[in-house]
């Protein structure tokens, strides 16, 4: 749901956002959980809620290898 405020700016509903961890390759697995839930809480700290799904981790490394 976008909303058009009175001076013209786009206002966007945060639960209809989606945040993407691009250049997921450089993160290693041991730490994979740790810089996921550091980036989520991030996020947090500006006052946006995060839900499940509305983060991912993209890989265009992994992408490639497998395709």
């Amino acid at each position: 749901m976008k909303q058009l405020t009175l001076d013209g700016d786009m206002q966007l509903n945060p639960d209809s956002m989606l945040y993407v961890c691009n250049r997921w390759d450089q993160v290693d697995e041991c730490e994979d959980q740790r810089v996921f839930e550091e980036i989520r809480s991030r996020i947090r700290r500006n006052g946006i809620e995060v839900k499940e799904g509305q983060l991912l981790k993209l890989s265009v490394k992994k992408v490639l290898y497998n395709s």
